[in-house]
C-alpha cells in the first residue's frame, strides 16, 4: 500500500520549510557597514537589521557581545560574487 501526500498537508509544508533552511547560509555581504555582522545575521534570521544591530548593542553593553561580534567577523565567510547580468544594467 502506497502513502500519498495532499498538497495542502502539514508535512508538505514542513517539507518546503526545511529545503529553504538548508539553502540559507550566513554570510557576511559585499556592501556593508563596518563588519557585516549583523546584516549577515539578520539576513540569515529572516529579521530587520536593525533589531539585530540593537540587540548586538545591548550584547556588547553587558560585556559579552564584543567578543561574539569579534569571532563572527573572522570567521563568518564573505557573500560569494553574484555572476555579472547585463539585464541588471538595461534602460527600461
Amino acid at each position: 500500500m502506497s502513502v500519498t501526500r495532499r498538497a495542502n498537508s502539514p508535512q508538505t509544508g514542513a517539507d518546503e520549510a526545511e529545503r529553504a533552511m538548508e539553502k540559507r547560509r550566513l554570510y557576511k555581504p559585499q556592501d556593508r557597514l563596518f563588519g557585516g555582522v549583523c546584516e549577515g545575521i539578520a539576513n540569515w534570521l529572516g529579521w530587520n537589521v536593525g533589531t539585530v544591530r540593537l540587540l548586538m548593542v545591548l550584547l556588547i553593553a553587558s560585556g559579552t557581545g564584543t567578543l561574539i561580534y569579534f569571532l563572527f567577523w573572522a570567521f563568518m565567510p564573505e557573500e560569494p560574487s553574484k555572476p555579472f547580468d547585463v539585464n541588471d544594467y538595461k534602460r527600461s
